[in-house]
């Protein structure tokens, strides 16, 4: 074997022990010291589409992997980061947080998990940080439509197109600090939301001052227009 081939066996081996580091620092630390690699107490792990081979040349310091046919680059220091989606541009490319080394295994599972979420996207760079709830909420479609069902049925006395705007307007009332933020967000007259906002009062009633409710309702609307997105046969209202 050359040299080079022998160099990415080892970053192979690098690879698959920080995703399933046990506790067993000491033989991470021989690998890492067979490669040159700085052993760090923090990583940040990036998700791409693309094929492994044929990538462009990384900073020094990246690790390359593939994980569930998605390839998968694990920086020892987040100041890697923007040198890392300069190569990228182009690409769809999905990333995760700054977490502890023995965490990197979980977080590469969620970045991997939203570059499929957002997949239909076009090409760019999202955040694991940015799509928490999203992320969240995608994990049990049971739980989804049972919140849906105890939340949503003030909007099934409507029509399609009502409920859509009407679903919308909701979310990003609950999401912003004020109508003319909401409004912004919807790219709607604050006229306008001044008025959905009033038929959605009529509907839910008093149940949007409980904070918990409120809650339920967000991960109940954002649920919902997931399983829609997925074509698992639940209204959405688009």
């Amino acid at each position: 074997m050359n040299a080079i081939g022998n160099d990415i066996r080892k970053f192979e081996r690098l690879f698959a022990a920080l995703l399933s580091e046990s506790g067993d620092s000491g033989g991470l630390a021989k690998l890492a010291l067979a490669v040159r690699w700085p052993l760090p107490e923090t990583v940040q792990v990036v998700a791409l589409t693309g094929k492994h081979h044929g990538l462009p040349k990384f900073p020094p310091g990246v690790v390359i992997g593939i994980q569930r046919d998605i390839v998968c680059l694990i920086l020892p220091n987040s100041e890697l980061l923007p040198g890392a989606l300069q190569v990228l541009a182009g690409r769809r490319v999905a990333v995760g947080p700054v977490v502890m080394r023995r965490e990197a295994g979980r977080s590469l599972m969620w970045t991997c998990r939203l570059l499929e979420l957002t997949s239909g996207g076009s090409p760019g760079v999202v955040h694991v940080s940015d799509y928490l709830t999203e992320l969240l909420v995608q994990q049990d479609d049971f739980l989804i439509r049972a919140m849906a069902a105890r939340w949503l049925n003030p909007l099934s006395r409507l029509t399609q197109k009502q409920r859509r705007w009407m679903s919308e307007t909701l979310l990003a009332l609950l999401g912003s600090d004020n109508a003319t933020a909401a409004a912004r967000s919807l790219n709607i007259h604050v006229q306008t939301l001044h008025y959905r906002k009033r038929q959605i009062e009529k509907l839910f009633g008093s149940v949007l001052d409980q904070p918990c409710a409120r809650l339920e309702i967000v991960l109940a609307l954002k649920g919902r227009k997931l399983l829609a997105e997925r074509g698992d046969g639940i209204d959405s209202g688009s």
